[in-house]
């Protein structure tokens, strides 16, 4: 185990030991006391004091300087330096990215109906409290001819706001010439993200670093997580009545609402195609969410802010549930364990109500939650 840094006090130590014993060589009667050295606000003291501030202040830029060469202790920019430096070269932090979704663009009879009509690229289409999609390419109608119609459309402006669910994507920013055009969105938009943390970025440096050694699967999860907007994804492979591989991959991706489209998996299966080995087929599936609730029953310790701690509790319990990937369990030892970290909160073998058991999602699912979800003592 590393022995830790000196601290001010070990410095002022050491200064007092230099000069205590530098002292001893000078006439009786002119040495430095201990009792002068050690004693608050003397001149000697305020100087070694100075002097030992100074050094621990050098020590703590110089221990900042230590961490930022490495991956586990980097943090900001400095993370993103040792990464590109020493893991790979195009391996950059993730900026935030808008999210897509595929429209449906219907027509009806109209007076306009007898009369070709076109929905350019880049028509501005949003939801009712104002967040705004563009489409990607041409919408083309012939004349005397109505139905439906996909497109593809993202989002104006880069975040997790963009995320809208499905239905939501009703209005036109500017009317088309055609009373008869309609815009709905029948899926999730997905892939909105905000900029890549610390812990996800360093996650996939070290999944890219593991990737060069462990093979296609680890491969294949690194690329997909590469993309803009995949918060989670996990591989599984199919195994024949042998348990040999069959040379099928599911990848199940998801975007930080545990959601994904059509769209977003296209996207991703276009990455897969320069890390895929022959022979090996990679299906990237869509992820959905399934909602859990949660119900604990617990006690407080005297003179503990019950509304607190219950507000803290309801709070890290959703946080903990997002941050689980599609197809990973919510196991009940876990609930346990945040609850025990609440101060105040008194925890014992029956504290979580339900689930009454660990929950496993669906394959290609993910759990998520809610605060309103979460109850504590019934609220």
């Amino acid at each position: 185990m590393a022995a830790p840094l000196p601290t001010r006090e070990d410095f002022f130590q050491v200064g007092a030991r230099e000069l205590l014993a530098r002292s001893m060589t000078r006439p009786a009667g002119k040495r430095v006391t201990a009792a002068a050295v050690y004693t608050t606000g003397t001149n000697v003291n305020s100087a070694l004091a100075g002097a030992a501030a100074m050094a621990d202040e050098v020590m703590r830029h110089a221990a900042i300087r230590y961490g930022e060469l490495f991956l586990d202790s980097a943090e900001g920019d400095a993370l993103e330096r040792v990464v590109t430096d020493h893991v790979e070269a195009n391996l950059t932090r993730r900026q935030p990215s808008p999210a897509v979704v595929p429209l449906n663009i219907a027509r009806a009879y109209s007076p306009q109906f007898a009369s070709p009509f076109t929905l350019a690229a880049g028509t501005v289409v949003r939801t009712e409290g104002g967040i705004e999609f563009k489409t990607l390419s041409d919408v083309n109608f012939p004349a005397s001819t109505f139905g439906n119609r996909a497109v593809d459309a993202q989002a104006l402006l880069a975040g997790t706001a963009g995320n809208v669910d499905y239905g939501t994507i009703r209005q036109f920013a500017q009317a088309p010439t055609d009373t008869g055009i309609t815009v709905n969105n029948l899926d999730y938009a997905a892939g909105g993200s905000d900029i890549e943390s610390d812990r996800d970025y360093l996650a996939r440096a070290k999944l890219e670093r593991g990737a060069r050694k462990m093979g296609v699967e680890t491969s294949l999860l690194a690329a997909a997580l590469a993309q803009p907007g995949v918060k989670s994804a996990v591989v599984v492979e199919s195994l024949n009545d042998e348990g040999d591989p069959d040379g099928l991959i599911s990848i199940y991706v998801a975007d930080i609402n545990g959601r994904s489209n059509s769209t977003m998996v296209g996207m991703v299966q276009s990455a897969l195609r320069s890390v895929r080995v022959c022979g090996i087929i990679p299906y990237v599936v869509g992820s959905t969410p399934t909602t859990q609730s949660v119900m604990y029953a617990v006690s407080y310790a005297p003179n503990t802010d019950a509304t607190v701690a219950a507000s803290r509790l309801r709070a890290l319990t959703a946080s903990m549930i997002n941050e689980l990937a599609t197809g990973e369990t919510l196991q009940r030892s876990m609930l346990f364990a945040i609850a025990r970290t609440i101060p105040g909160i008194i925890v014992d073998d029956n504290s979580v109500y339900y689930p009454s058991e660990d929950v496993t999602p669906t394959p290609g699912s993910s759990i998520k939650t809610r605060s309103d979800l979460i109850l504590v003592n019934g609220v």
